[in-house]
């Protein structure tokens, strides 16, 4: 066993045990067991404009493949990104004025082109590339229609694969057309501070999504399928250790919880420690109880010192290569479900297989943290 499943608390071990018991007084459960499901995580990083930072969890990856623990990552990215300040005018968006971004352009043609060759060599290494739309708008909160959505994912689409005509830059030799993958390999989205609204869904099967990663949930539930044939795949609400509330399973919100999105170097230490014990918590509930996919989405940032970014490397190490788990991108966890039948997924549900025996000696719960930010947002701040 992981030396970090070693600290287990107590509190969450006696959540397993009262969570299995109402489970089995909720009517309509399944008679018949199935075999137990394996335990998926998925980690993914939003945006793509650090070159650094992005280039980094390649590295990382490599590094797990190498050890026998492989892992790959889902790489949610902005379109505008991929487009040039001086040509930001390229850019329509919804609700706004032509050529304006709530978080920047792509920056200089040199630096689209290396944003191009990392999206390229990542997918042909195994990753992921999905979408996170374009401009960084809450779609919610500026009511957008499914007209607006579509316009969105149209250019989203022209400036990943325009981007060598959009900005003059020469195609990449290496990959035929200059890219290693085309849009049907653009499966899944996410939503802009999470900003989703009735039409999205609508918009979403027109450019034939597959899933959505945009709404919050509960630590322990399993996607569900909407009328659209689209996958609805959660972000947690992570229960942060030693404060009895709850955190969005992302980087942002554990910087904003901890220090109201202020550096704060001084604690990286336990900064680090929350999260990486909030997060093994989260683990152990699923792994040795209804094994509902672990979901974790972090930007390329590396908030309070590098504190989030170290704490889930830290993680990843503790959990891919164990017995039974499968570190994979969103997408192979949605092909994974379209391999399911309805009464399976329904037995899966209630959790109607044997679970994995627990560990028997459960250490001391992580010492108190006080938190900067009393109110704890299921919104990305």
């Amino acid at each position: 066993m992981s030396k970090s499943l070693q600290s287990i608390s107590l509190g969450v071990l006696l959540s397993l045990t009262t969570a299995a018991t109402a489970w089995a007084a909720v009517p309509g459960k399944p008679s018949t067991k199935v075999a137990r499901p394996p335990q998926y995580v998925m980690i993914s990083y939003d945006g793509g404009l650090d070159l650094n930072r992005w280039q980094e969890t390649r590295n990382f990856a490599a590094e797990m493949r190498k050890i026998g623990k492989p892992v790959s990552f889902t790489y949610f990215l902005s379109g505008v990104y991929f487009l040039r300040d001086m040509n930001r005018h390229f850019y329509t968006p919804p609700k706004h004025d032509v050529g304006y971004s709530a978080i920047g352009f792509g920056e200089s043609a040199q630096g689209i082109a290396s944003r191009i060759n990392l999206m390229n060599d990542s997918f042909a290494e195994g990753h992921e590339i999905a979408s996170l739309a374009n401009g960084g708008f809450n779609a919610h909160r500026e009511n957008w229609a499914q007209t607006d959505w579509e316009s969105e994912f149209r250019q989203f689409n022209d400036f990943i694969f325009g981007a060598y005509f959009n900005n003059g830059i020469s195609p990449n030799s290496k990959y035929p057309q200059g890219y290693a993958l085309t849009e049907k390999d653009i499966a899944g989205f996410r939503a802009p501070a999470l900003g989703v609204n009735d039409a999205l869904w609508p918009a979403m099967k027109a450019f034939h999504f597959r899933y959505d990663v945009s709404t919050p949930g509960e630590m322990t539930q399993w996607p569900t399928k909407d009328k659209f044939n689209v996958w609805r795949i959660n972000i947690p609400m992570i229960e942060l250790v030693g404060t009895g509330k709850r955190v969005l399973g992302m980087d942002y919100n554990f910087y904003y919880a901890h220090s109201k999105a202020k550096e704060d170097v001084a604690k990286k230490d336990q900064y680090k420690k929350s999260m990486f014990d909030s997060y093994m918590n989260y683990f152990v509930l699923n792994y040795y109880g209804r094994r509902a996919p672990i979901s974790l989405s972090h930007r390329f940032a590396h908030y309070n010192g590098g504190a989030y970014s170290e704490a889930l490397k830290d993680f990843i190490r503790s959990v891919c290569g164990m017995p039974e788990v499968k570190c994979v991108t969103v997408k192979e966890y949605a092909n994974f479900l379209d391999t399911l039948t309805p009464e399976v997924l329904r037995a899966y549900r209630f959790g109607q297989f044997d679970m994995m025996p627990r560990p028997r000696r459960p250490a001391a719960e992580t010492p108190a943290i006080p938190l900067a930010a009393e109110t704890v947002s299921s919104e990305i701040q």
